[in-house]
């Protein structure tokens, strides 16, 4: 009911109750009228008191909204007088992040782990996680793991090889880590990658991107991997190219890249650098792999210039062998 219905009621029943009162005056009017609208007024706020108790009733939000209303009055009062009024949050607070470690470890198959709050992993190979729980850190060894992390909920999750570095909020990717190197592919979301020297990489839904191994040891196995697949000769030779360019000079694996190189450049007829890599190799004391190179060198100078050119590349491997190239 309106303010102006009230005050119409409250003047009909002050003349009802003056009308048989003897010498009625309009401050007796007024006395009167006060004494009802104070009454009217404590009643209601008993009532408002009642429906706050009973918050299920019909006419709590009106009291809600007359509280509201009162608030809001007191609080223009305190700025009013140059006070300030404390806000209070009433958004929701995150659970406390915590500490992360735990192993990731298959020995027959795929495994889940659901242990991250908004992420779910499974996973085929071995790994560790780390960090906290809303920004975990996951450093992956080897084999294929599956990530999937539930957006809007501000969780920074990175995952670690020795190749790559990949950072998400809210997404779902693969990663594989064999010998070949790192191996990303989302499914949805984006993603961020940096390839060891690389620039950081943008991944989105139904890319995917191969972070090659940053060490020599690790292309080398690259090439093993390559070569044994049957993949393209120019393939493993670019990767033991690499390897030799930051491999040290007294490094256990150079031998090995070596070897292997000369191999590849074998497969591809290269047969001129076959030769000048094995007099590079033997002329600077050659190593625990001679016989092997002198073997694909004197292949390559047979098919260069027959058992003639090959036979100083088949001198340390007796008359035998000479013999057996040249009756060949």
């Amino acid at each position: 009911m309106r303010v102006e219905d009230e005050e119409i009621r409250d003047d009909a029943r002050v003349a009802r109750a003056l009308q048989s009162l003897p010498g009625s005056s309009p401050a007796s009017l007024q006395r009167v009228r006060a004494r009802i609208a104070f009454t009217r007024a404590r009643s209601l706020g008993e009532r408002l008191e009642d429906r706050r108790a009973g918050a299920g009733s019909r006419d709590f939000p009106r009291w809600r909204g007359l509280r509201l209303i009162a608030m809001g009055a007191a609080a223009g009062t305190l700025a009013a007088a140059g006070l300030q009024v404390a806000r209070v949050s009433l958004e929701p607070v995150g659970p406390t992040p915590v500490a992360l470690a735990s192993t990731l470890g298959s020995s027959q198959g795929w495994e889940i782990h659901t242990s991250i709050p908004n992420v779910a992993l499974s996973f085929d190979g071995t790994g560790t996680v780390e960090g906290q729980s809303d920004a975990p850190q996951i450093k992956w060894d080897s084999g294929l793991i599956n990530v999937e992390v539930t957006p809007e909920r501000d969780v920074r999750l990175a995952l670690f090889t020795r190749e790559a570095e990949v950072r998400v909020v809210g997404t779902g990717f693969t990663v594989l880590r064999d010998s070949l190197g790192t191996r990303i592919d989302v499914r949805h979301g984006r993603v961020e990658v940096d390839c060891g020297e690389d620039a950081t990489v943008a991944l989105e839904a139904g890319d995917g991107l191969l972070c090659l191994p940053q060490s020599a040891a690790g292309l080398l196995g690259r090439a093993r991997a390559l070569q044994a697949a049957g993949a393209p000769s120019a393939d493993a030779l670019a990767a033991l190219d690499r390897g030799l360019a930051i491999v040290g000079p007294q490094a256990a694996v150079r031998d090995e890249l070596v070897v292997r190189r000369i191999r590849a450049l074998f497969d591809l007829s290269r047969h001129g650098e076959v030769i000048d890599a094995a007099r590079a190799y033997t002329a600077s004391g050659g190593g625990g792999r001679q016989s092997d190179v002198e073997k694909i060198a004197a292949a390559s100078a047979s098919v260069l210039g027959g058992c003639a050119v090959a036979a100083p590349w088949l001198l340390d491997a007796g008359a035998n062998a000479v013999a057996a190239c040249e009756g060949g």
